[in-house]
């Protein structure tokens, strides 16, 4: 019905009910009309109002860091903050681990009146991670400001003296990079890791891995159950959770391995390990690898690396654990070898508070054998009760 025949009915009691039908949809159309009206110059006035509170914070936000004398965010932030850094314009720029970051995230971080841009980072290790690979392949996303620079051969100064790792894994990175490495001498003082003989040793094996279904990823039930059954033995030792990092370069071993460990010994993983410098790099006291060594050394730089560690004795078929308690010495080559207890076969043998002593194989947990319960057939002679 139209407004002007609505406007001259003045009984709706004298219309058909199609004709009151169409004068109810009339009424209904118009009180949404004049409700939309009053919705819209809400929303107006809701924009309005989220401007202004987004124009304080943005003063706000900017006067803070403006009072700053070191401002630090990630990326992200750098980006979400953009307007702000180029009113505040600082004239010192520094990006850390400027090697994973991408070029285009480098430039929104500088303003016109930015005179100085510090950038540290290795360009050998982990590259900036691009969500769509075809355009990384495509547009060199993967390669950062800092990798592009040092490749056109820029001036950099590089940091020689090392305080992560001890000298012998040291070692193993001194074949990738061009320059010297300088161990600090506070890496010479790390104690012997526990109950291993080697604080670095590579495990070989020729164990097929299987492909994942699903995944398009691989993974070695051999190696999951090895470095499962080391992990143990390692906390055994005394070690804690937070002490022991497992790298590994596939999706479908990392599932393999969480799948095989208690939830509550879930240890922190790293990706993105597919290059052999940060895989080589990340260690601190010891360093266990085990992988098919003979079929990777087939690459120029794994031969060197294994023509290194043969030269220390420091790679083979067999890990060498020992008791701390009674030296005896195990040769591991598969999880079945590793004594559950931590120690080795022989029986622990020490008093226990009752004066029994201790029945269990060696361990090296519960060494005040607080846990220990003895369960002996006594027989004690009582003497000769005469009635009175």
């Amino acid at each position: 019905m139209s407004p002007d025949e609505a406007m001259v009915v003045d009984n709706i009691w004298l219309l058909t009910p199609s004709e009151r039908h169409r004068l109810y949809l009339f009424w209904v159309e118009n009180y949404r009309e004049r409700y939309r009206v009053e919705i819209h110059r809400g929303e107006q006035e809701y924009e309005q109002r989220c401007h202004e509170l987004e124009a304080v914070r943005f003063e706000e936000e900017q006067e803070v860091i403006r009072r700053a004398t070191v401002v630090g965010m990630t990326t992200s932030g750098a980006a979400r903050y953009h307007s702000v850094l180029q009113r505040v314009a600082p004239k010192i720029v520094v990006i850390e681990e400027a090697a994973e970051v991408m070029e285009a995230h480098i430039i929104t971080s500088l303003s016109h009146d930015t005179k100085h841009t510090i950038l540290i980072g290795d360009h050998k290790q982990l590259r900036p991670k691009a969500t769509v690979y075809e355009l990384a392949q495509k547009y060199n996303l993967a390669i950062s400001l800092f990798e592009r620079m040092i490749m056109n051969s820029m001036d950099c100064k590089r940091l020689c003296i090392q305080h992560r790792m001890r000298p012998e894994i040291a070692a193993l990175t001194k074949r990738i990079y061009d320059h010297e490495i300088v161990d600090h001498e506070s890496v010479c003082e790390f104690d012997d890791i526990k109950g291993v003989t080697h604080n670095l040793f590579f495990i070989d094996h020729c164990q097929p891995e299987i492909l994942v279904g699903g995944l398009q990823s691989y993974s070695n039930p051999h190696e999951a159950d090895f470095l499962v059954a080391l992990c143990n033995y390692l906390l055994l030792q005394g070690y804690g959770r937070s002490q022991i990092t497992i790298l590994t370069m596939y999706t479908g071993q990392l599932l393999l391995l969480q799948e095989k460990m208690p939830r509550k010994n879930i240890w922190r993983s790293q990706g993105e390990s597919n290059r052999i410098c940060v895989a080589l790099s990340r260690a601190r006291q010891g360093f266990y690898c085990i992988g098919n060594f003979s079929m990777l050394s087939q690459c120029k730089l794994w031969k060197e690396i294994c023509d290194y560690l043969q030269t220390k004795n420091a790679i083979g078929q067999i890990l060498t654990l020992v008791c701390k308690k009674h030296e005896n010495v195990t040769n591991v080559r598969s999880s079945s070898d590793f004594d559950r207890s931590g120690g080795c076969k022989m029986p622990c043998g020490d008093r226990l508070d009752c004066g029994h002593a201790c029945d269990r194989l060696c361990h090296v947990s519960d060494l005040v054998h607080k846990d220990a319960s003895v369960f002996k057939n006594v027989l004690q002679l009582l003497p000769q009760w005469t009635p009175v």
